[in-house]
């Protein structure tokens, strides 16, 4: 079959199995080597996924260029085995070199090998991927904030992995460990948000920006001022949420009373005044009146004509 390979060993001709091969059928050291390609070859495209394959020793030897004395060899130094009466023979750990996941893996390691001999000795990146490094955010994303550069997320799992522990993102660690602000803390933050009008944060880690509006000066006092001021703020038609709280100038806003709507036609005298009822509520349903009644009232709203006057 086209396109089909085996993985052969640089140093086969000095393995003690082949030098026992050779001792033992008195052919030179390359027609040992040349016959165990072939072998391995056949043995590649033709045994199943457990290494067997239905064939005699006398047959397979005539298919590698042999004889059944020189398959019998192989099988002595334990690199083939006879099954079933010299019916049938397996390779044994078969799937660890010649299956397709074996083959998978070989590829990889060249292909990693070919990678560090590439790269530079000084540590700088060559611009190409690195098989050997895990599949992670930073392989098919562009890095995060240059606040947060340093520590990618490449770094973070490879962290977690050579410690055998559970590393914390550096925006949930700051949140987690409740690192201390200039003025308050996060979960200050989430216990005085959640008690006001605003919509509830059930999660417990903070929204995008939260650390960074925490981290400025006096911003935990205004927020407080804000969170009180959110049931004033009638332009929201709904309960604001935690993450445009935390948007700049958000707070500061709110706490100013931008988000109130005044209504400047109103007067101060008008605003005295009641409200008016709606029109309908003025319109009152007709008596019932049986037809003489009805008559007689229409005779009675009647205006006299000119000529009778």
């Amino acid at each position: 079959m086209a396109g089909e390979w085996i993985a052969i060993d640089v140093g086969l001709e000095t393995k003690p199995e082949v030098l026992e091969l050779v001792d033992i059928t008195g052919a030179t050291n390359e027609t040992v080597c040349w016959r165990l390609v072939r072998l391995w070859g056949w043995a590649a495209t033709n045994c199943a996924e457990d290494g067997r394959a239905k064939i005699t020793p006398d047959r397979l030897g005539r298919v590698i260029g042999a004889d059944g004395a020189f398959v019998r060899s192989v099988a002595a130094v334990g690199w083939l085995s006879i099954l079933e009466g010299d019916t049938a023979v397996e390779i044994p750990r078969f799937a660890d070199r010649f299956s397709k996941s074996a083959k998978s893996r070989q590829l990889t390691a060249r292909r990693q090998r070919e990678y560090r001999e590439r790269k530079p000795e000084t540590g700088e990146t060559t611009g190409e991927t690195d098989i050997s490094d895990p599949v992670t955010h930073q392989r098919y994303a562009p890095v995060t904030a240059d606040r947060y550069a340093p520590v990618t997320h490449q770094r973070y799992h490879r962290e977690e992995r050579d410690r055998g522990e559970t590393v914390p993102h550096p925006r949930e660690g700051a949140a987690l460990t409740n690192s201390k602000s200039p003025s308050g803390t996060w979960e200050d933050l989430r216990t005085a948000w959640n008690a006001g009008s605003g919509a509830r944060w059930r999660s417990p880690r903070p929204p995008a920006g939260a650390l960074d509006r925490l981290a400025e000066p006096d911003w935990f006092a205004l927020a407080m001022q804000a969170i009180a001021a959110i049931p004033a703020a009638s332009y929201f038609k709904t309960p604001p949420t935690l993450i445009q709280f935390c948007a700049p100038d958000f707070a500061a806003r709110l706490a100013s009373g931008d988000f109130v709507l005044h209504d400047k036609r109103r007067t101060a005298a008008d605003a005295a005044k009641p409200p008016k009822a709606h029109w309908l509520q003025n319109m009152k349903p007709a008596p019932y009146r049986r037809p003489k009644e009805s008559a007689a009232l229409a005779a009675s709203l009647k205006v006299p004509d000119e000529k009778t006057a």
